[in-house]
């Protein structure tokens, strides 16, 4: 009986992981140092969770700030009416920039307050606001001003950044963590789904992802 179920066990497993490497690309992401899907296609360098979640929106028409760009860049340019990238790094900033899609602007800000200020510079409201680069804190604090009201916040990392993730539920949003593991890693995070609805139950303080990484950023 135990032999059998061990067996059972192993068949399993490999399945599992089959899925893990094979159809989500994790092999192929940790192999090349890229966020990548099991085609080579450019993914966000989310949980995988999140990603899944991703793809079953609707952002034809969405008008889209991010905070540091690179592959989500260009996964959402595909998907979405335009998207505006700050980017504090020249040369990583050029290297996104070689895909070369219309639809999608990098602004290289190497100073602090152009950098946190850019949706500003940009103008108008946006759908969305993807939180994942440098002074996240600081960057949360803009992102609820130029988000509509029918819009969400993204913010990558969520779990090494509780302060900034504490701020943005006082001002009402509401946090939605998809946590688990994701590309090129072999830990797990949280990606952070924020959004404007009223509801009555609190959130417990504390809580990290299982398996995530203890020497991961932890303040806002």
């Amino acid at each position: 009986m135990i032999f059998r179920q061990n067996i059972r066990y192993l068949r399993k497993s490999l399945e599992s992981w089959g899925i893990f490497s094979n159809l989500l690309g994790w092999k192929r992401s940790f192999n090349e140092g890229r966020s990548l899907d099991a085609q080579g296609n450019p993914i966000p360098w989310y949980t995988y969770p999140a990603i899944e979640f991703l793809r079953t929106l609707d952002l034809k028409d969405c008008r889209v700030f991010e905070y540091g760009c690179g592959n989500s860049s260009i996964f959402l340019a595909k998907r979405v009416k335009e998207i505006f990238a700050a980017e504090n790094d020249a040369a990583w900033a050029s290297e996104v920039g070689k895909a070369n899609i219309p639809n999608l602007t990098i602004l290289t800000l190497t100073e602090k307050e152009s950098y946190i200020n850019a949706p500003h510079q940009v103008g108008g409201k946006f759908d969305l606001v993807i939180i994942d680069g440098r002074n996240r804190k600081d960057c949360a604090n803009v992102a609820v001003d130029v988000v509509t009201n029918e819009g969400f916040i993204i913010f990558d990392n969520a779990d090494w950044y509780p302060e900034a993730c504490r701020t943005l539920r006082s001002k009402g949003w509401f946090q939605v963590d998809f946590s688990g593991l994701g590309p090129i890693n072999s830990y797990a995070w949280t990606t952070a789904l924020f959004i404007r609805v009223p509801l009555s139950v609190g959130r417990l303080e504390g809580v990290r992802p299982t398996g995530g990484n203890p020497a991961g950023e932890s303040v806002g």
